[in-house]
């Protein structure tokens, strides 16, 4: 899958491996990054500033069902496509949360940040409050 800097995984693999050959330092975040907020960002800056390339996995629909009922609110392609269109992100990969120790493996990051535990449900929750609705 492909679509601007949403990436695959084996092409991501070669972007990392390019990247470290010219002396950058690469850098892994994850999450689920539904609904993305001000808390998002930050982290994906945070993350970034540990390096000089910030490659980040958003989790996939099926590990995304975990942040509770109905979640996922975006699928996962228009999620990827919204984190991609940020500013110092380099790729992104879709993929299932098991998938991340084969994926960090094959990426060799220098840092792998995971989004904080709870920071997507917190997020999710001053969403629906500010709409005025319950879950």
């Amino acid at each position: 899958m492909t679509a601007g800097r949403v990436t695959t995984r084996s092409d991501a693999a070669v972007l990392a491996a390019q990247w470290r050959a010219s002396g950058a330092r690469v850098v892994l975040a994850s999450g689920c990054f539904d609904l993305l907020s001000a808390g998002h960002t930050r982290f994906l800056r945070e993350a970034r500033s540990r390096g000089d390339r910030l490659i980040v996995v958003v989790l996939g629909d099926r590990s995304a069902t975990s942040l509770g009922a109905g979640r996922p609110v975006l699928p996962a392609r228009e999620r990827g496509r919204i984190v991609a269109a940020l500013r110092g992100v380099g790729a992104v990969i879709v993929a299932e949360g098991e998938e991340l120790p084969s994926i960090e493996s094959e990426l060799k990051p220098v840092e792998h940040s995971p989004a904080p535990a709870g920071a997507e449900a917190a997020a999710f929750a001053n969403v629906i409050a500010a709409l005025g609705r319950s879950e």
